[in-house]
């Protein structure tokens, strides 16, 4: 029999393990290729070359491009080049700029023109600083073909040459007269140029007298030599100097040209509305009513477009500018930058103190002046009453400024000024004016007289420190107290 499974074992019995069969592990056949590491630089590697390869690509497709551009470019300029050789007037030869499309690519032709006067390059008219120059030898055209997309934005096609005229322009015997007229934005067409004998063997031109070109220009030929008075106008337009139809003197040579250089645009409008001191009411008015602007070309006192001696307003045409500040009265003379009168203006007067108090001047408004449009500006000015002390009635009265009291500190006004209000006044009646700031005298007159009026005639609206001095000086002192 066999012992039963569940029988004791024996004591010297070993209890026998299971046996487990194990082999070596071999790797399999894919763990042999790239890792991800190298499969990474190699796709870098790839982009390179293939960047490398579109990089040359587009770089031989660029140059190519922008050799056809070139070549078409090159006979573009050419082209123009003929065109100004076969151009009738070489006066009429001017700055130009064509578009024309080929291929359809647009192609830009810049052409530029200047004169040489045979000691220099004049520009556009040859017009020189000096005033005089020598003959015009011959014209420089320059030519320069842009297209869209350049390589290079400064390397367009050029091309240059010279023109002569067919036939002296100078005549040995007599000259000619260069005038260029420009703004802001370059030359300006279409003014009328004048010029006329002011002595010195001058004659009257007989040469027709074109208006400026495109470039600003026009030339007066076959001029005697002599000195000429040269002048442009154009309706709604002023020089800096708002001058509406400003001269100069040029003298001419024979065989010589001369030159005139104007600055000119077209002028802006400027309301003026007074503004006295105090609640003086019935005012008169100076006419025409002195009134200066002051701006980057200096002190200037245009005339009035409109004005009246009973309104309170006038309407300027002046220069465009950023800014003017506007004074009442004459601050200059017009024919320099300099001020001529400084009473006139308020922000010139020094503070001073009287008692405790502290008096000081104002800037004037600032306006600008834009072409085309109007622009408003209240501007302060004095007031005083008057009464006709005399024995005869008058039919207008007389201001004069003169020199403020040495005894006071104010500007000076080293070129007087004389304002007329016209509107008769009975001999004991009042009459309420406006006045710029400074020292005045004031005089009743008519047909056959003229007389000064007392201090006791005089009743100022404007200001603490205003009053009379020496008898018959009004001062208008636009000081005010500083709070």
């Amino acid at each position: 029999m066999h012992p039963s499974r569940n029988s004791p074992q024996s004591p010297n019995s070993k209890e026998v393990s299971p046996v487990r069969h194990t082999r070596a592990v071999e790797p399999f056949d894919g763990d042999t290729g790239m890792t991800l590491i190298e499969l990474v630089v190699a796709m870098m590697v790839f982009s390179l070359v293939t960047l490398s390869v579109a990089y040359s690509s587009i770089a031989i497709m660029t140059a190519t491009r922008d050799a056809r551009h070139r070549q078409v470019a090159t006979n573009l300029a050419a082209q123009e080049i003929d065109r100004a050789r076969s151009a009738g007037k070489i006066l009429d030869l001017l700055n130009d700029t064509e578009v024309e499309t080929v291929n359809g690519t647009t192609y830009t032709i810049n052409r530029r023109t200047s004169w040489f006067n045979g000691t220099q390059d004049g520009g556009a008219c040859a017009a020189t600083d000096s005033g005089v120059g020598g003959a015009l030898q011959y014209k420089q055209i320059n030519v320069l073909v842009t297209w869209p997309n350049m390589t290079d934005p400064d390397s367009g096609v050029r091309a240059d040459t010279l023109l002569a005229p067919e036939s002296k322009i100078n005549d040995p015997k007599l000259g000619t007269i260069l005038v260029q007229v420009t703004n802001t934005n370059g030359g300006v067409s279409g003014i009328d140029v004048d010029a006329t004998a002011e002595g010195d063997g001058a004659k009257t031109l007989t040469e027709p007298k074109a208006p400026t070109d495109a470039e600003g220009c026009t030339y007066l030929l076959r001029v005697t030599p002599g000195k000429y008075k040269v002048q442009i106008s154009e309706s709604g337009y002023v020089n800096e100097k708002n001058i509406p139809k400003p001269t100069q003197l040029v003298p001419v040579v024979a065989g010589g040209t001369s030159s005139a250089r104007f600055t000119f645009d077209k002028s802006g409008s400027v309301k003026v509305t007074f503004k006295p001191d105090g609640s003086a009411s019935g005012l008169r008015f100076p006419k025409p009513p002195p009134t200066s602007f002051v701006g980057t070309y200096g002190i200037t006192a245009p005339e009035a477009a409109s004005s009246s001696s009973t309104s309170d307003s006038a309407t300027y045409k002046v220069f465009p500018s950023g800014g003017y500040s506007i004074v009442a009265g004459y601050h200059g003379n017009g024919t320099s930058d300099e001020s001529t009168c400084d009473s006139v203006n308020p922000s010139l007067w020094e503070a001073v103190t009287v008692g405790e108090k502290i008096y000081e001047g104002f800037e004037s408004p600032v306006v600008p002046s834009v072409p085309g449009s109007t622009s408003n500006v209240d501007v302060p000015t004095a007031a005083v009453t008057v009464t006709n002390s005399t024995t005869f009635a008058g039919t207008k009265i007389v201001a004069k400024s003169v020199e403020p009291p040495s005894a006071t500190p104010t500007p000076s006004c080293a070129e007087p000024m004389t304002l007329t209000f016209d509107g008769a006044i009975a001999k004991g009646a009042s009459a309420n004016l406006a006045l710029p700031y400074g020292a005045w005298t004031i005089a009743i007159v008519n047909s056959s007289s003229n007389q000064k009026l007392p201090t006791s005639s005089f009743s100022a609206w404007t200001g603490e420190l205003s009053g009379v001095h020496g008898g018959d000086v009004l001062l208008l002192d636009p000081r005010r107290v500083v709070e």
